[in-house]
């Protein structure tokens, strides 16, 4: 099909084909996938109940919000507020953008950025550079071995803890980050998903402990169910930040913007 492009399977999903065409399947008895990132076993001992199942009315069927509904946004704000803003400006329902997913809001987030420089470690997520690929040329992609040094850089996309090193940036380190970006004016778009599994200090890691003022630092962290909720298969996710980057995600969802 000359229409077509030659696209291969990479990592991850070409390995679960071939094993789903060996006879794999999720929850079979026979078979254990140690292929993917999704943290979800069932319940475990002294865990929160699982949600098993969710009642729907009759509008829930129509179309939503394009930055998702509401509630759920003023309860994703909660959560950071709750977790890393005591004492601080909280995050409101308007710093805060629901995406059917990690990768498509990671994607949303990189296609509301102008003509801009973006730095990004090496090693980092490979479907990094993917994404930036995509919005080239108005993202000009720049690989850094490190973020001391802001010159020239406009925005960094970054996992932390990283995927798949397993580095963390924490304490005093992931404060100077945040000051030393909000200096710059340079964005920081924080891939935060494996934000729960830390075994440095206690809690959770996140650059939401360091905003001085959600609307004003420009520090969109993008998160979501998948890993630290183990509900992978839900498919939402989210990205917080200054409300008015949370409505350029709205414009940019709506237009399906590039």
């Amino acid at each position: 099909m000359g229409y077509l492009r030659n696209l291969p399977y990479l990592g991850m999903t070409l390995v679960v084909d071939a094993a789903r065409k060996r006879g794999w399947s999720a929850g079979h008895p026979d078979w254990i996938n140690l292929g993917q990132g999704q943290p979800e076993l069932g319940p475990l001992p002294g865990a929160p109940p699982r949600i098993s199942s969710v009642e729907l009315d009759a509008g829930d069927h129509a179309y939503g919000p394009v930055n998702g509904m509401p509630a759920l946004r003023e309860a994703v704000a909660a959560h950071y507020n709750r977790l890393y803003r005591a004492g601080r400006k909280p995050y409101t329902a308007s710093n805060v953008a629901i995406v059917a997913g990690g990768r498509p809001a990671l994607g949303r987030a990189l296609a509301a950025l102008g003509d801009v420089t973006a730095g990004y470690a090496v090693p980092d997520y490979w479907v990094y550079e993917v994404l930036l690929g995509i919005n080239q040329p108005r993202l000009t992609p720049m690989r850094r071995r490190g973020f001391d040094d802001l010159s020239g850089v406009d925005a960094i996309l970054l996992s932390n803890p990283r995927n798949p090193t397993g580095a963390v940036i924490h304490g005093d380190a992931l404060q100077a980050l945040v000051d030393n970006a909000r200096d710059h004016r340079t964005a920081l778009l924080l891939d935060e998903f494996y934000s729960h599994y830390i075994y440095v200090q206690d809690g959770p890691v996140s650059a939401a402990s360091y905003v001085d003022d959600p609307d004003t630092d420009r520090v969109l962290l993008v998160d979501g169910l998948t890993k630290n909720f183990r509900y992978p298969g839900w498919r939402v996710g989210w990205v917080v930040g200054p409300a008015d980057a949370v409505n350029m995600l709205d414009r940019v969802g709506s237009a399906r913007a590039k």
